[in-house]
């Protein structure tokens, strides 16, 4: 019997930011386990379709998995199939099957990890994770994906601050998803209106003798990637 050489896959041994192009499956390595063969990659595109923009829902999907967002996908998917609804009330979702078979939005533990991997290891703001980040943009960007950066544009130039972030696949209570802000702290947000938002807020400033209030346009930057198990 003779012996031919076995597929360099077999051999393949992975680490988070190494760029995953196998069998029509592009994205970059953002978890992996032991033996360096499996784990999660998070696309080089991101979206920003919202989470839902059907107005009467109440959110009851079921989709409350936090550990896999495939489970999500497919409580969605029953969801829509149980209720007479559209792939296009959850843009997000249908944005993340336009990519192709194993796609999904992460789930609300997966987007930590993804979080925490991209930020040095731990979830701490500091000099390392900004190094991180800057690190791993780097590499999207050379494989042609978008930035992780949020860019404003001339027309938003007056904004005085941008929180960014990515929202998960997995719901909570009262009509609300679970999403992950800059520093890397879970926060409840409003599935409607849509994540990326620019909102009003009032600051307070206190000066010598006088208080002030300032209105501050704050731009919510919420994007998504989705992920693909390998």
């Amino acid at each position: 019997m003779a012996f031919g050489l076995l597929p360099i896959t077999v051999w393949a041994q992975y680490e988070v930011g190494d760029i995953y192009n196998s069998n029509g499956v592009k994205g970059m390595v953002v978890t992996v386990d032991d033996s360096g063969q499996h784990g999660l990659l998070i696309s080089l595109k991101e979206s920003e379709e919202d989470w839902t923009k059907d107005d009467d829902l109440n959110l009851v999907t079921s989709a409350f998995y936090e550990d896999d967002g495939e489970k999500n996908m497919q409580a969605i998917e029953t969801f829509i199939s149980e209720n007479g609804k559209k792939w296009s009330d959850f843009p997000v979702f249908k944005w993340a099957r336009s990519l192709g078979d194993g796609w999904y939005i992460p789930a609300k533990d997966e987007l930590v990890k993804i979080w925490t991997n991209l930020n040095g290891g731990d979830l701490k703001l500091d000099k390392k994770s900004k190094s991180s980040w800057k690190s791993f943009n780097k590499i999207i960007k050379k494989a042609k994906g978008d930035d992780f950066y949020t860019k404003l544009s001339p027309m938003e130039s007056g904004l005085n601050h941008v929180l960014m972030g990515m929202i998960s696949s997995t719901e909570c209570e009262g009509g609300n998803i679970w999403a992950i802000n800059a520093v890397g702290r879970l926060v409840i947000m409003d599935a409607l209106p849509s994540p990326n938002a620019t909102i009003e807020i009032s600051e307070l400033k206190k000066n010598n003798h006088s208080e002030t209030k300032n209105a501050l346009s704050v731009r919510r930057k919420f994007n998504t990637r989705a992920v693909h198990k390998f």
